[in-house]
């Protein structure tokens, strides 16, 4: 059985709620979606966020048309790189003409099976593993631009560089012309006391990955977890939009 809890808030400095969830059950673009949590039985689980590139035009309904694709395509195509793709390829035929061309969106997805977990993200929407020993792992791979260069052996991951290098590189865009973006795709095993949290960068560039782990407690259910994570970024001030879904294994099958 997967305890599945979520939340939303708009930012204070963002007009439009440019992210969108998938939390299992249906999609939700908000701009004030509480802590909601309810449990899931059946054979498989699959979850995503998408946050809309600010600078792109109509960014909102880049990441709702994304993640409704991936809510309805999931059911008939294998949880891979092609799903993201054949996703890119509708979205384009939806938004790539007149006012919505060009909008643009990360995502990140997870599928859920028995024992076994899939993570598919384009952008930087991440996703962490918490194993039952209390071991945070990033499972997806932010596709930023300082990223490109490390990995080209151009950039120094010890060194820190100027802001501009840390903006995206890839995430999925409403124009034909744009589909060779990259996608990250990473399956582990996910067994009974372990977690997972998928969210928007409205949570990890807010609070950090040490204050996610430092405020994580193994012994909450999933609904208060997401609680204590959200009164923390809107103390915080939230200024940008968050998204987040965290899901708690409690048992070793579905």
């Amino acid at each position: 059985m997967l305890h599945i809890a979520s939340t939303q808030h708009r930012g204070k400095k963002v007009v439009n709620q440019q992210d969108a969830l998938f939390d299992g059950q249906q999609c939700i673009q908000s701009n004030d979606f509480p802590v909601t949590h309810y449990q899931y039985e059946r054979e498989a689980c699959v979850l995503a966020i998408a946050d809309g590139v600010s600078i792109s035009p109509q960014s909102h309904l880049a990441s709702m048309t994304c993640v409704k694709l991936i809510s309805e395509m999931s059911q008939s195509f294998p949880f891979n790189a092609h799903l993201i793709r054949q996703v890119h390829e509708r979205l384009c035929q939806k938004l790539a003409k007149g006012e919505t061309y060009g909008s643009s969106t990360t995502v990140v997805a997870a599928k859920i099976s028995t024992e076994h977990l899939d993570i598919l993200n384009s952008g930087d929407s991440r996703a962490y593993f918490i194993s039952a020993q209390g071991e945070w792992r990033q499972l997806s791979h932010d596709h930023t631009i300082i990223n490109g260069l490390i990995e080209s052996g151009e950039a120094d991951a010890s060194t820190e560089y100027a802001g501009i290098y840390y903006g995206l590189e890839h995430c999925l865009v409403a124009d034909f012309e744009e589909g060779d973006f990259k996608i990250h795709h990473q399956s582990i095993k996910f067994q009974k006391g372990d977690s997972l949290l998928l969210c928007s960068d409205g949570v990890h560039d807010v609070l950090g990955e040490q204050q996610l782990q430092k405020l994580f407690n193994s012994g909450c259910d999933a609904e208060k977890q997401v609680d204590v994570w959200r009164q923390a970024i809107l103390k915080k001030g939230a200024s940008d939009h968050f998204s987040m879904i965290f899901v708690k294994n409690q048992s070793s099958s579905l």
